[in-house]
């Protein structure tokens, strides 16, 4: 009879483990936007092969970074949509060409075996690295959908990395201070004029990059949260190269009074730039001290 009670009490004590909940807290970013013809591509067909043939067709391009590696789901639906469409998504890293469907392709999901069930797709992504996720549909009709990131760690938009504005472009810049101001270095050599490429990790307020190779970084910038100080946001950038070289930082929110910042350094300089004053548009509630 003990041995009997026994195994029962070891039971009870296997289902009540299985039935606690995961110690993390998931993190989303959800967000909606709607299909326009005014960008459109070639997307990827079913088995990502190949571009798919036929009409271009519309896309939405949303870029993001997590603060912490784990597996991450991308979800897109159409939940105010009268009549569903046939979506799919598709998610890159590093950085996304729409001219060239199958480069930086990590995963894609056509919308389940129907083909109008929401898209699902799930992965590990790696903290600081730059995502972007791509909804298409193949439908004329198409129109408004929404999706939503969620995962172990928190999870950024990067509008930057598809700002064209700053000189050195797409994957050669970077958003700092969840997302609002982009920050691009363009460097010039014997060859001519190049974009640095930001390094795989970094935080939302700090990044570096480099020039010839992964492994050695050559410019570092900062920007702070000064508001609670002088109602500005600071620049403090520092570097290890004898190029000539200018930093670009935009407040791509446009906030700012002078939204554009450059810092430039000639060849056979070491300049370290501490700005204190570099861009007002402080919210509200941010009184200086």
């Amino acid at each position: 009879m003990c041995e009997r009670w026994s195994k029962l009490l070891v039971a009870a004590v296997v289902l009540s483990l299985l039935s606690v909940a995961p110690a993390f807290a998931a993190f989303e970013l959800r967000w909606q936007d709607t299909l326009s013809s005014a960008q459109t591509w070639h997307r990827p067909s079913r088995d990502m092969q190949q571009p798919a043939a036929g009409a271009p067709t519309p896309y939405s391009v949303q870029s993001i970074f997590v603060d912490r590696s784990g597996t991450f789901q991308v979800d897109s639906d159409q939940p105010d949509t009268i009549i569903p469409f046939h979506g799919f998504v598709f998610l890159y890293a590093g950085s996304f060409d729409p001219t060239q469907p199958l480069q930086n392709l990590v995963a894609g999901s056509d919308g389940g075996p129907d083909g109008i069930s929401p898209s699902h797709i799930a992965g590990i992504l790696t903290a600081g690295a730059i995502y972007h996720v791509v909804t298409t549909s193949d439908d004329p009709l198409a129109g408004r959908f929404s999706n939503v990131v969620s995962g172990p760690g928190e999870i950024h938009t990067s509008a930057c990395a598809a700002h064209s504005l700053i000189p050195s472009g797409g994957p050669g810049s970077i958003a700092l201070i969840g997302g609002r101001f982009c920050v691009g270095v363009t460097f010039k050599d014997a060859a001519g004029t190049h974009a640095g490429v930001p390094v795989t990790f970094r935080s939302d307020a700090s990044t570096a990059f480099w020039f010839f190779t992964p492994n050695s970084w050559e410019v570092q910038i900062k920007l702070v949260d000064g508001c609670f100080i002088n109602r500005r946001f600071w620049v403090m950038l520092g570097a290890t190269t004898h190029l000539d070289y200018t930093v670009t930082i935009e407040d791509i929110y446009l906030q700012s009074t002078t939204p554009v910042r450059t810092y430039h350094s000639s060849e056979g300089s070491l300049r370290s730039v501490f700005d204190t004053q570099a861009f007002d548009g402080c919210p509200a509630k941010a009184a200086a001290r």
